[in-house]
């Protein structure tokens, strides 16, 4: 069972982008007991993902040849809190990619659910969420009142929310044209969730400024951080 976690999603991002090294792709975690992460260390190059031939369909179902191309990557880096049990807490995922963009897959054991505020942009970081973190040119530096990085919380409605800037700094806004996921619980395991989300790649000149013509994705190509 998750907890609700006093820290802001700003601050523990912030915490990440100030590791030393290359920032790895995307970190992930689910849950609010403890906060997992991919580790980003100095003399560690960044592990390759897989180009797919065919991008998976987004159905919660993981029977896509695609997924066959990757690695299992385990979320056991405790980034805060205390180690829950496997029963409670335990993933892993997958990561491919197209030229549209990054293809994740998550297979996620939780004995129990939370998503105590219904409207998604409230205090959405105590709920349980499948969290990815992108920073597009792997620049590091600030993130939580702009669009440097990207903290992505993609709750259990399969809304993504982060915050956008505003005049007075930054408020939580959905994301609807970066994230599209679904999420299925196995019907002879309930505890485990497989998830299947589309992240679409946009860089630091994201908007949702809909005076301005729409911001234009990054088309990905081998060699990418």
């Amino acid at each position: 069972m998750s907890r609700p976690c006093a820290q802001p999603p700003g601050a523990r991002f912030q915490r990440l982008l100030a590791s030393p090294g290359p920032l790895q792709v995307l970190v992930l975690l689910l849950g609010t007991t403890a906060l997992f992460a991919e580790p980003t260390k100095a003399d560690e190059a960044p592990r390759a993902i897989p180009q797919a031939p065919l991008a998976p369909v987004i159905d919660g179902v993981a029977d896509d040849p695609a997924w066959g191309l990757a690695e299992w990557r385990e979320m056991d880096q405790l980034w805060l809190g205390s180690a829950p049990t496997p029963e409670d807490f335990s993933g892993r995922y997958k990561l491919v990619w197209t030229p549209e963009g990054l293809w994740l897959l998550a297979e996620i054991t939780d004995d129990i659910l939370m998503d105590s505020h219904p409207n998604p942009l409230e205090r959405y970081w105590e709920d349980d969420a499948l969290e990815i973190f992108l920073d597009e040119d792997a620049s590091g530096g600030q993130h939580q009142y702009d669009h440097n990085a990207f903290a992505q919380h993609i709750a259990l409605d399969n809304q993504s929310v982060d915050f956008a800037p505003t005049a007075t700094g930054g408020a939580p806004a959905l994301f609807p044209d970066m994230i599209r996921s679904i999420w299925r619980r196995e019907l002879n395991a309930p505890h485990i969730v497989t998830w299947e989300v589309a992240i679409t790649v946009f860089g630091d000149d994201y908007h949702q400024d809909p005076e301005r013509p729409p911001p234009m994705p990054r088309t990905l190509s081998a060699g990418k951080r």
